[in-house]
């Protein structure tokens, strides 16, 4: 890509360098932190010609509109992207300045309460009972939705205890223990999973937009 390129021009270039080779996970956080940042810059816009005043306009928008952690993340995947120009010398400097950077903020977690929480619990278990299981399957494993949903019935071990879990985040895989409640829940809920081939998806009928 010559000097003096477009944004789209630069993206393009980053995403078959160095995107592709992360997970699609990390591709579609990228996705969506650019497509705000488009709202900010025209894709037409010269590479050198984005300054820290439109990152100011980007963490203001995205202020108005997306929770502290969010605006973080898409704020790091910016500045990777503008990091990736800079050991490329396609820019000299990264214009996401440090001072820039919004703190982040702590927020307790408030845990529904367990009157409430068995009232959800029954309520999918009227409506949907395969929604109920996935609901369960995240209470017992404490795991992200994504990566439950990309359990496969090859993943669960009864024979050694365990169920394999990829992190679509990290793209790495963790053992975690088959332990007495989350066992005999697979065994009374999810007995489907003797029958299915090891590739095949426990929750097909979900997927990560529910």
């Amino acid at each position: 890509v010559p000097t003096g390129g477009t944004l789209s021009a630069y993206v393009d270039m980053f995403r078959e360098e160095h995107l592709k080779l992360k997970s699609k996970s990390h591709q579609n956080v990228f996705r969506d932190a650019l497509g705000n940042f488009l709202k900010i810059v025209p894709r037409s816009t010269k590479i050198e010609e984005i300054k820290s005043e439109h990152i100011a306009k980007y963490i203001q928008y995205l202020d108005e509109r997306v929770e502290n952690s969010t605006l973080l993340t898409y704020l790091n995947y910016m500045k990777i992207f503008f990091n990736f120009l800079v050991e490329e010398e396609i820019i000299p400097r990264n214009p996401i300045r440090k001072k820039q950077i919004p703190k982040r903020i702590k927020k307790n977690i408030v845990p529904f309460k367990k009157n409430m929480l068995d009232d959800i619990l029954t309520e999918a278990q009227n409506r949907d009972p395969e929604y109920y299981k996935f609901l369960m399957m995240l209470l017992l494993t404490g795991q992200r939705p994504i990566d439950v949903l990309g359990l496969r019935a090859g993943d669960v071990d009864k024979e050694n205890m365990i169920i394999r879990i990829r992190i679509s985040k990290t793209d790495k895989e963790i053992i975690f223990p088959l332990y007495d409640a989350l066992s005999d829940f697979v065994d009374s809920q999810l007995q489907k999973t003797k029958h299915m081939t090891a590739d095949e998806r426990i929750f097909q009928a979900f997927n990560s937009e529910i």
